[in-house]
């Protein structure tokens, strides 16, 4: 399973926010974040830098949780 995928997918739990609610809240279309959250091989994708950034301001967490750096 994909570490980034998962720990995205509870962070956004945590903050009680759907996929549509982050992808509106990130300026992106909403099938481009549910490749974020996809742990399957096939269709997933990880967010360049900035956008990595910018998802973890917006779910109140750190670049380093969501990559699976920090518990």
């Amino acid at each position: 399973m994909r570490t980034f995928a998962i720990k995205l997918k509870l962070a956004r739990q945590k903050c009680e926010m759907t996929q549509k609610d982050v992808a509106e809240l990130l300026s992106i279309p909403l099938k481009t974040y549910q490749k974020y959250e996809c742990v399957a091989e096939s269709g997933h994708r990880e967010p360049e830098q900035e956008m990595l950034t910018k998802i973890a301001l917006a779910l109140n967490t750190t670049t380093d949780f969501l990559l699976g750096l920090r518990g």
